[in-house]
């Protein structure tokens, strides 16, 4: 017999872990849940309002109760693992996303990222010398942070889609590259130290304004 939201908890209890659907992800809580078409237990025609509201089993990020260390909800369409608290079939809670079947390795090497071309003194890209599963990535719309752990490839960065970014090369070497405008803005005071020279290429003019200048 299938079983649906509906019965009570005095009727069964449901034990192990179960793939769903995400079908809403506009919390009125804000809270981060989702609300999910559990596969074989609901109907797949079964209307998004219907479906239970599933608490995310969150990363161990955050200080107290009232904040979030991460807050991130997966998409509506996506497939995530769902368990149900104490058994309970109106408390589910959700864990990591289901991974479809394709070829993840353009994920792990960044190959798939949008790259601007190389201007001036830039670094070349080591984008896809990483190799699986050694680059750890977060990706999303947006860009993508890394910490790549490949021997001899160890990097730290942050993408932007426009090709923008920050990236700590195996050498230690750091590169910033704006695409567009760049704006750095200091409230107070500061210091610049140079253990050795320092080149300034500039294909446009240079304007200072100070009220004061010392030259030593």
């Amino acid at each position: 017999m299938k079983r649906t939201m509906d019965q009570t908890a005095d009727t069964f209890k449901l034990e192990g872990m179960y793939i769903a659907e995400v079908t809403a992800t506009d919390d009125p809580k804000k809270r981060d849940r989702v609300r999910v078409r559990v596969h074989g237990i609901m109907d797949s025609n079964s209307d998004s309002a219907t479906c239970p509201w599933a608490e995310q089993c969150g990363m161990l990020f955050s200080g107290d109760q009232a904040s979030a260390g991460i807050s991130s909800a997966p998409k509506v369409g996506s497939l995530v693992y769902v368990m149900f608290l104490f058994g309970d079939v109106s408390l589910p809670v959700y864990y990591g996303y289901v991974r479809g079947g394709d070829d993840g390795s353009s994920y792990h090497t960044l190959s798939n990222l949008p790259s601007s071309s190389i201007v001036g003194p830039e670094p070349a890209s080591l984008d896809g010398s990483s190799q699986y599963p050694l680059n750890n990535v977060i990706q999303t719309k947006a860009g993508v942070i890394y910490l790549d752990e490949t021997p001899g490839n160890e990097r730290i960065g942050i993408k932007h889609k426009s090709g923008s970014y920050i990236e700590i090369k195996p050498d230690g070497k750091v590169v910033y590259k704006s695409v567009s405008d760049s704006y750095e803005i200091v409230v107070g005071s500061k210091t610049t130290y140079v253990d050795g020279d320092s080149h300034y290429q500039m294909t446009g003019g240079l304007d200072i304004q100070a009220t004061n200048i010392s030259l030593n």
